[in-house]
């Protein structure tokens, strides 16, 4: 185990897509596990027609 040191070790993950309503929005994070090692989290609006 350990962190990537390289781009060849590193990777993206998506998600998947969430609709929300207008307004503020809270994000919660938990770990439950060993770590996490995110080292960012995009929110990315989709297009018109996506």
């Amino acid at each position: 185990g350990g962190f990537g040191n390289t781009p060849a070790e590193w990777r993206t993950q998506l998600l998947g897509r969430a609709t929300l309503c207008a307004g503020e929005h809270t994000l919660r994070m938990a770990n439950l596990g060993d770590g996490l090692a995110l080292d960012y989290l995009a929110l990315i609006p989709a297009g018109e027609d996506e």
